[in-house]
Parts: structure tokens; C-alpha cells; sequence
């Protein structure tokens, strides 16, 4: 009854229950400020602290308000600890790679999660911050809630049922996000993955790792290209906005892409207009194939845009109009 009545003096020895039954961590470890359990039920953690060394000598640190666990005893302690609900409120994560990601052969980073099937994942005001091994910004992640199921390991599957991002580093947010997201040592994967990009509804299928390449399907509406420059950390050099259909794909400073587009482009008004671009970073961007209406007239040809100059963008369209 006295240790029921004073959880604080068993905390360290249920903090390494957890670490090293649930979690399977070797080293670092988790600690707990206080807990209280629900007896065949879970148990929920207050001032919760973990520590995620990675194989490379980076480190991840985690922190959180509380945490609760919804559990059967045997499916938790199975060979893939399997946990039925987890509620996360004001989690921050901070984690430093162990080494140049820039600079390695494939791109790949140094990630070293616990392996745990999450059947519910509810995440209130998180905080994600990622920098490379000298300690400089990569990404940060000023708010984030989510709810959706996470299977963690070598590699992590995220299937989102509502997901708010703030992605401070790319001035983007991300709202009402459903679909599935697989990350692992090579990259980032969406399935069908929609939602609001900036306000603007938006659907997207593909991959983009970590060395940069990209390749993506997706539907868009009402979106600048200011936008997308800002969400892929490319500069594509010209002005547009509206509706969308089509596929981006890239590889070091070239980005390409084939589909349709409603909307204006630097100036003209199209409707319609398929066509494929390839757009080479701080130079030119060349459009073939285009058919479409522009400025109320069908057009069918070419055109290409010189973006050496910011400041004076150089638009020049060539073919047969009726």
C-alpha cells in the first residue's frame, strides 16, 4: 500500500521496465518523473525523458508532458511489443546526426527507432527539431498533433486519420493529412496521402530520400509555384498559380514534370494547359508538348523561361494559335 501511495520511490525501476521489456532499448534508456498504473489496463507516465543513441554516434532526445499507455499485458510483451493506444501530450524531440548525411553514398541518415505496433497514436502540440552532426538546423517542426497507427523499426509506417503539421523550416503547413507515410534509411514514401497544403486541398503520391531525389503524383488546387519552392527547398524561378494534375520528379538541380494546369503563369491566363516542363535550378525552364488556352486562344508548341535573373524573368512562347 505504501509503495501504491508513493510511486515516486519505484519511478527509475518502472522507467527500466519499460526501457528494456517494452521498448527493447540496450542503451540510453527512458525515465520518468512519476506514473501511475491502471491495473490490466496501461499506465500513464508524467515527465517522461528517452534517449535513442544512433548507430552512427548521433542521438535523439525525446521528451514529453505525460504519456498514456493502453496495453494487454501479453500483446505488449510479445516479440513486437503491440500496444493498443498511445497518448502523447507536448512531446519535444531533438535529434542530432551522427555523422555528414550530405555526404554518404546513398544519402541515407541515421535513424534508430524502438521496434512497437501502435494501434492508435493521439500526438497534442509536439515540437521536432533535426540537425546534422555539427549541430546546424536541418528541419524543425514548430507544431505538430496527430492521430492515426505507427509501426516503428528499421522501418516506420504512419497511416494518419487527421494530422496538423507547422513545417517551420519549409513556411509550410500541413493540415487534415490522411494516408500512409513509410519512412526509412532512404527516404520519405506517401500513399494516397490528402489534405490542406497552405489552406490548399491537395493529394499526393510518391517519394522524396534523403539525398533529394523526387518523385511525386500530385493533385493540387489553387497552389503557387512560391509554395511548392518553399515545401521541396528548390528554387523552380518563375510565377504561377492555380490548379493542378501531374507528376514532379528530380534529380541533383534539374526538376521535371508532366501533367495539366489551370491558373496564371507569369501573367498569361490558361486553362487547360498540358504539357511537360523541365526546369533547371537558377537557369532556364523549358516547356514542351504544351496544348491548351492561353490568354482565350488554343495554343499548341513550345516555350521556355530564362531565370538567370530573378528580377527579370524571361518568358518566350513559339507555336500555332487559333
Amino acid at each position: 500500500a505504501y509503495v501504491g501511495s508513493h510511486p515516486r520511490l519505484v519511478a527509475p525501476y518502472a522507467s527500466r521496465l519499460v526501457s528494456r521489456h517494452l521498448l527493447r532499448i540496450e542503451s540510453g534508456g527512458l525515465r520518468v518523473r512519476d506514473f501511475r498504473i491502471r491495473t490490466f489496463e496501461g499506465l500513464d507516465l508524467y515527465g517522461v525523458s528517452l534517449t535513442l543513441p544512433g548507430e552512427s554516434g548521433g542521438m535523439t532526445l525525446v521528451s514529453a508532458d505525460t504519456v498514456g499507455v493502453d496495453f494487454g499485458l501479453t500483446e505488449a510483451l510479445g516479440t513486437i511489443p503491440h500496444l493498443r493506444r498511445v497518448t502523447v501530450r507536448r512531446p519535444q524531440i531533438y535529434s542530432m546526426a551522427g555523422r555528414d548525411t550530405t555526404a554518404g553514398a546513398d544519402g541515407s541518415v541515421d535513424v534508430m527507432l524502438p521496434t512497437l505496433r501502435l494501434d492508435q497514436l493521439v500526438v497534442s502540440d509536439g515540437f521536432l527539431e533535426f540537425s546534422d552532426r555539427r549541430g546546424r538546423l536541418v528541419e524543425r517542426v514548430s507544431s505538430l498533433d496527430w492521430s492515426g497507427s505507427l509501426t516503428t523499426g528499421e522501418v516506420t509506417t504512419a497511416v494518419m486519420h487527421g494530422v496538423d503539421v507547422n513545417w517551420a523550416t519549409h513556411n509550410s503547413t500541413l493540415t487534415e493529412l490522411r494516408g500512409e507515410v513509410v519512412i526509412d534509411s532512404r527516404g520519405i514514401a506517401t500513399n494516397a496521402v490528402t489534405g490542406r497544403f497552405n489552406e490548399h486541398f491537395v493529394r499526393a503520391s510518391g517519394y522524396r530520400n534523403w539525398d533529394k531525389t523526387l518523385r511525386l503524383k500530385v493533385e493540387a488546387t489553387d497552389v503557387s509555384v512560391a509554395e511548392v519552392e518553399d515545401l521541396i527547398n528548390m528554387d523552380i524561378g518563375f510565377g504561377a498559380k492555380g490548379n493542378l494534375v501531374g507528376s514532379f520528379e528530380s534529380r541533383e538541380d534539374t526538376l521535371w514534370y508532366e501533367g495539366i494546369f489551370d491558373g496564371e503563369l507569369e501573367g498569361y491566363q490558361v486553362t487547360d494547359l498540358k504539357g511537360r516542363a523541365m526546369v533547371l535550378a537558377k537557369s532556364e525552364v523549358i516547356l514542351r508538348d504544351l496544348s491548351g488556352v492561353i490568354n482565350g486562344a488554343s495554343f499548341t508548341g513550345e516555350g521556355r523561361f530564362d531565370i538567370s535573373n530573378p528580377a527579370n524573368v524571361g518568358f518566350v512562347l513559339g507555336g500555332e494559335v487559333s
